[in-house]
């Protein structure tokens, strides 16, 4: 298999008419962790020039229940929400959204799901903004190797008898890995001269997010097409993301929910019904040099400070709740802009009345 030939019937060798060592060096390079890392950035940069530039901060007649709903409906939610935290993360995002104080962090929270949701290289073809052939044969791939822990399950499941069947394959081994690792390489080499074909596509993320967010547009029919424009400008960015990650030899992920050593003392319950939502995802990369496990795989994490600063935000209580309860407490959160996110350390001031 490699560059130089293979052996005829008369004991020559025959040179291959594929120099393959040659079209090892003419394959894409994978990015390196800074350059994945700056990208991320500028796709944080870009949601919130997008929020602060086409929405308004105003009160809106539609309800929070139908800003929910509409959530629901675009599948906001669900690109980072497993099914049990479906409800509580539509109940969240729409208290932020329905807010005029803090519509601005909410807009940028369900931009981020959208974009983020967009590039998964495991999501749903239909709703890729990568390639839907692609994205459809990695979900293939890990269908075929499926979870540890599921494998376990259904080998136990499995053996009734004396003699135990072979236990299932617990996702990909190493030799499984570097080799989807270069598919992926010579994936992204031929796609390449087609990339930017592809992102001034249609992609399904712009469409749900014109339809969730236009009740809180400035000028929702003046400024139509600009704001279009800015969602594919946006998405453009986390194509880019996806790209890089796609042709990277590790596998990344992102993270929704805060770690538990993250998120402090108190738990949800504890803290007056408040719970925390990420405004933007950690970034973890996955391999065998990983500085810290989870669920079984070792991560090397890329420090939120490096990426985005001020990842959590304390989800107010919504509007009816606070004023059946007078003396409710409120969180740091009540006394920062719309914009920011506090940070989870900083010190909680009390309400001025």
């Amino acid at each position: 298999m490699g560059g130089g030939g293979s052996k005829a019937a008369g004991g020559g060798t025959v040179p291959s008419p594929f120099p393959l060592t040659n079209f090892q060096d003419k394959l894409l390079q994978p990015p390196d962790d800074d350059s994945v890392r700056q990208t991320w950035i500028i796709l944080r940069s870009a949601i919130d020039a997008h929020a602060r530039r086409f929405y308004h901060c105003d009160r809106v007649c539609q309800s929070r229940e139908l800003v929910r709903e509409s959530l629901r409906a675009a599948g906001v939610v669900a690109a980072a929400a497993t099914t049990a935290d479906a409800a509580q993360d539509a109940e969240d995002l729409s208290t932020l959204l329905h807010s005029p104080r803090h519509r601005r962090l909410g807009l940028r929270i369900c931009i981020a799901r959208v974009m983020v949701a967009s590039i998964d290289l495991c999501g749903h073809p239909d709703d890729t903004s990568l390639e839907p052939a692609v994205v459809e044969l990695m979900r293939k791939f890990e269908s075929l190797r499926p979870a540890a822990a599921a494998a376990s399950s259904s080998s136990a499941a499995g053996s009734g008898g004396d003699e135990k069947p072979p236990p299932p394959p617990a996702g990909p081994g190493k030799e499984e890995e570097a080799a989807l690792a270069a598919w992926r390489r010579i994936t992204a080499f031929f796609l390449q001269p087609a990339a930017q074909e592809l992102r001034a596509g249609r992609q399904p993320c712009v469409d749900a997010l014109e339809k969730v967010l236009l009740v809180f547009a400035r000028r929702p029919d003046d400024d139509r097409d600009a704001r279009l424009a800015g969602l594919v400008c946006v998405a453009g960015r986390a194509i880019e993301l996806g790209e890089k990650i796609f042709c990277h030899a590790a596998r990344w992920r992102f993270e929704w929910k805060p770690p538990p050593e993250e998120l402090g003392e108190k738990k949800m319950a504890e803290e007056g019904g408040r719970r925390s939502i990420v405004v933007f995802p950690a970034l973890l990369r996955s391999d065998e040099e990983g500085t810290k496990e989870r669920g079984g795989i070792k991560y090397i994490i890329i420090k939120r400070k490096a990426v985005s600063a001020g990842s959590f935000f304390d989800v107010p209580v919504p509007v009816r709740q606070m004023q059946d309860s007078s003396n409710s407490s409120s969180s740091g959160s009540d006394s920062e802009t719309p914009d920011e996110a506090p940070a989870r350390g900083r010190p909680r001031r009390p309400r001025r009345n």
